[in-house]
């Protein structure tokens, strides 16, 4: 495809300022691929973007085997990336591996472990998904319901890391029209996922139904306030990610245990709170909200010992002092 971009093509301009300032040429970008619109307009995009950056893309397409034509169109992205001189790694998952319950936590798992794997064996730079503004508030209002810490309601980074994979996401300040609008205006059209619109999925009833009734009861539109919300917390992490980065000096770790003695800082309770979280984010512990809440008091007032057993090891706290001694049980 030829692209004519005019100077009002802000997508594009926005992508090269992206890749301006984050990509280094030398390591391929892998691009997660569905067929749909989004995805379809950033591949483009990066497409357009190769008369300015040598880039070396690859795509990534898992095939869920959720829907009987799911096969015939990972064929046709196949045949797509062909024609435009770029490689596509395809994953199907087996139909026999799907289970009835938890279709979405099944195969947003299946679809990490595919990612890694096709990152790793390229050396990517990046793992490029193409989330937009609409996403960014839908994933800010889940984890608000879900309970969240105001540090985990950040909704998702432009630049962020995920099981040791960098991510980007240059699509989050632009609207799902907006990429419609620049898909149709070349001719393009991404494909139509009905699972989309399937009442059974948290996210389609949210799309479809939640948020609709939320800015109908409002008499506004929420989702700009809502990724309000998601920066202003976004902001406030990295506030006190860097003000409490001098106490992991004292972090102490091997194989098999973590000893932390923290009992020489006076932190105010909601220092204590970006802190425990911040390191159990490292360590990739969840806390229920009891058991957080405790480990918070404990550590402000330097009580005496106290345990709470974790799924990933048991954690003690005394007089100011964190310990975690990890388990391995499979």
């Amino acid at each position: 495809m030829i692209y004519n971009a005019p100077m009002a093509d802000t997508l594009l301009l926005s992508l090269r300022k992206f890749l301006d300032r984050h990509w280094t040429q030398g390591k391929p970008l892998l691009l997660g691929y569905s067929g749909g619109p989004d995805s379809k307009a950033l591949l483009h995009l990066l497409v357009a973007c190769k008369r300015f950056f040598p880039l070396d893309l690859h795509l990534i397409h898992i095939d869920h085997n959720w829907r009987e034509e799911s096969g015939d169109e990972a064929q046709c992205l196949q045949e797509e990336a062909r024609s435009l001189n770029l490689e596509i790694h395809v994953h199907h998952l087996s139909s026999d591996k799907v289970p009835e319950k938890n279709l979405e936590a099944h195969a947003r798992e299946y679809r990490l472990q595919c990612f890694k794997k096709t990152y790793c064996e390229i050396g990517a730079q990046a793992l490029i998904l193409a989330h937009q503004f609409e996403d960014q508030a839908e994933t800010v209002l889940k984890r608000l319901f879900e309970g969240a810490h105001l540090r985990n309601a950040v909704g998702m980074r432009t630049v962020g890391t995920f099981n040791e994979m960098v991510t980007w996401r240059p699509l989050l300040e632009h609207e799902k029209g907006e990429l419609i609008n620049w898909l149709a205006g070349r001719g393009l059209k991404g494909l139509e996922d009905r699972t989309n619109g399937d009442a059974r999925f948290l996210r389609a009833r949210m799309r479809l139904e939640l948020l609709p009734q939320l800015s109908q009861a409002f008499g506004k539109g929420v989702h700009a306030n809502l990724c309000r919300l998601g920066n202003i917390a976004d902001e406030l992490a990295r506030y006190f990610s860097a003000k409490l980065a001098h106490c992991f000096a004292t972090l102490d770790a091997d194989g098999e245990e973590v000893r932390w003695d923290l009992s020489r800082y006076d932190l105010e309770k909601i220092e204590w709170e970006y802190l425990l979280r911040e390191w159990a984010s490292q360590e990739n512990i969840q806390f229920s909200a009891q058991v957080f809440d405790q480990c918070v008091s404990h550590l402000q007032k330097k009580s005496l010992a106290k345990s709470f057993p974790l799924k990933r090891g048991v954690l003690s706290v005394d007089r100011g002092c964190l310990f975690f001694k990890r388990s391995f049980k499979s």
